[in-house]
């Protein structure tokens, strides 16, 4: 069976520029098992050893950014991932293996078409997700694969959250529709 890793969101703003979310979330480095993450680049460490190990497993790396449209409606209402603005990029110390990215403007990267149709053409039917939010995109994801017939895991030293009041029901509803965390 296939396998790929999703590096989901690791994008510059949501770590180096807090204001871009208009105080709409709080960046909180802890995960669902309390593993506090002491800084960013902890965090990053730690995730950059997990593609590490996955890629030297032959799992397929893949990242995705969430990328909205430059117009008025999206910088007024959301202020963040607008296209062509520098926050939008992938973090500096995230480690790049590969030039597989793909974007999404929805939580779910499986609203993606290209997404789906690589992994279908790549024959892969199991992902793992590192990234952000473990109660939102992250998560969306999740479900997005499930409903895809994917077989979906999470690190848990490889997420975390803006919103750790929600992390214990989305764990909750999540293992219930079968994702595992590892």
């Amino acid at each position: 069976m296939k396998k790929a890793l999703l590096v989901i969101d690791l994008q510059e703003e949501y770590f180096e520029n807090q204001n871009s979310f208009k105080n709409q979330f709080k960046l909180d480095m802890s995960n669902f098992h309390q593993r506090t993450f002491n800084s960013v680049d902890e965090y990053m460490n730690s995730v950059n050893k997990i593609i590490e190990k996955e890629q030297s497993l032959g799992t397929e790396i893949i990242y995705i950014q969430e990328v909205l449209p430059n117009k008025v409606f999206f910088r007024k209402f959301f202020g963040h991932s607008i296209e062509g603005t520098p926050g939008v990029e992938l973090h500096h110390s995230l480690k790049k293996v590969n030039n597989t990215v793909f974007t999404k403007a929805f939580g779910d990267a499986f609203t993606n078409r290209k997404l789906k149709k690589y992994l279908k053409e790549n024959g892969i039917e199991e992902i793992y997700i590192v990234g952000c939010d473990s109660t939102k995109c992250a998560s969306f994801t999740a479900k997005g694969a499930i409903k895809n017939g994917i077989k979906v895991s999470m690190f848990i030293d490889g997420i975390f959250t803006f919103c750790p009041q929600d992390e214990k029901k989305k764990k909750k509803e999540l293992e219930g529709l079968g994702v595992q965390y590892i």
